[in-house]
């Protein structure tokens, strides 16, 4: 019998995508339910307190899977740096700029908060967290072609997982120094620095899933091992919470994409794939549209956890990504030829 590998990863990387943006939009409709005292009972209390926001670990993981895809087949930083940040950027700017101005309009906020929230300085300075993953992520693309000469140079896969194991380490043990010495500036960005382990995990599975390294027998054990951890989110530390969540949720999803593919042949399945695809090829649009929407409705009272302005919320947000998608490759597009004249004049 044929062994999977871990390629599959790479091969269910847009499904797996598909969930964990479809994830966050559930966590954020139960994090109103919580907020606004709306329901929250039953499944809905469940979900926020045990799945909440995984689904942005599994981004991560999933970015650090696809990042070292790409620096291997060009390892030029320039190139790697001009593509990565003008995909995040334009389309951030793009959504960011009107929801920002509705923002401060709404809640007569001056010119100077529109430019501390579009730089992310609030970020740091209060602790907003209206657009924490565009900056966490840009930082994360940053230290990458660090992390990926550290990784690349090893001689196999257990120096990989060791080094990986090694920063994993370090991170944790800064973050709970951090947040023992500077509780108030931690409270800020606690979203951000718990998050760099499953950056750090997704680097593992994409050296994995490059060389298609096969799955063992302990890589399943391993796998359902990991299922427990989500006990975790019963203690008092967001860092073990968040590391609890994911490691748990990582297995599920791991053995949900092995099952997949088994049984994707069949014709419904096949349906239901396609369309959670989708939502996994415009995963970021999809997340910078509902998170801003959300805002614009709050500020209005129409909170998307009451079901008559759930459904526009979701409709509203689905039209707008082929706008945004489109506006922001013809700005890429645009600057891509600027610059490329610029090097010809030269």
């Amino acid at each position: 019998m044929k062994k999977n590998t871990f390629k599959i990863l790479s091969d269910y990387r847009s499904f797996l995508m598909g969930i964990a943006i479809i994830s966050i939009i559930i966590f954020h409709v139960t994090e109103d339910c919580h907020n606004y005292h709306y329901m929250f009972n039953g499944v809905i209390k469940l979900y926020y307190n045990y799945i909440s926001a995984v689904g942005v670990d599994i981004f991560l993981l999933l970015s650090g899977l696809g990042l070292f895809y790409s620096m291997k087949k060009n390892d030029n930083i320039k190139e790697f740096y001009k593509k990565r940040y003008l995909k995040i950027l334009i389309p951030y700017l793009v959504v960011a700029i009107p929801a920002l101005i509705q923002f401060c309009i709404a809640y007569n906020q001056d010119i100077s908060y529109f430019f501390k929230e579009l730089s992310f300085i609030n970020v740091f300075l209060i602790g907003t967290r209206k657009y924490w993953y565009v900056v966490f992520i840009c930082i994360c693309y940053f230290i990458f072609p660090i992390l990926f000469k550290y990784i690349n140079k090893s001689k196999d896969t257990d120096e990989v997982v060791t080094k990986v194991l090694l920063l994993t380490t370090i991170i944790t043990l800064f973050t709970f120094i951090f947040q023992s010495s500077n509780p108030v500036l931690f409270k800020r960005i606690n979203l951000m620095l718990v998050r760099f382990f499953p950056f750090f995990l997704g680097m593992l599975f994409g050296y994995l899933s490059y060389n298609k390294k096969k799955i063992e027998t302990t890589d399943y054990m391993m796998m359902v091992m990991g299922i427990p951890f989500i006990l975790l989110v019963r203690t008092s530390s967001v860092i073990l919470k968040t590391y609890g969540r994911f490691l748990s949720i990582t297995a599920c999803c791991f053995l949900l994409v092995l099952l997949l593919n088994k049984i994707d042949k069949y014709k419904v399945i096949a349906f239901l794939k396609r369309i959670v695809e989708w939502f996994g090829k415009y995963s970021f649009e999809i997340y910078l549209i509902h998170v801003s929407i959300r805002r614009v409705f709050a500020s209005y009272k129409w909170y998307t956890c009451e079901p008559k302005y759930f459904v526009p919320y979701i409709v509203i947000s689905i039209l707008l990504v082929p706008i945004v998608n489109r506006i922001s490759k013809l700005i890429e597009k645009l600057i891509t030829r600027i610059f490329s004249h610029k090097k010809m004049a030269n």
